[in-house]
């Protein structure tokens, strides 16, 4: 049997690096150009909400598997 839970942790991890840093990068764009710190906190609640639903997605047309 082929243990993936290593693989998988670490897809969690990176997954989790490159949220934090997209979030980072949307307030800064946000706060400069548009001057308005909660335009810049909906962006950053969407972000994470955007891959939630593609996961669920993925999960509904089977693309992932269920265990």
């Amino acid at each position: 049997m082929y243990d993936r839970s290593e693989l998988i942790h670490r897809a969690i991890a990176d997954l989790r690096t490159t949220l934090i840093e997209e979030s980072l990068i949307v307030a800064l764009v946000c706060i400069v150009f548009l001057f308005h710190a909660r335009s810049a906190l909906v962006a950053i609640v969407m972000l994470p909400v955007g891959v939630l639903i593609a996961f669920i997605a993925m999960r509904c047309s089977g693309s992932t598997p269920t265990s």
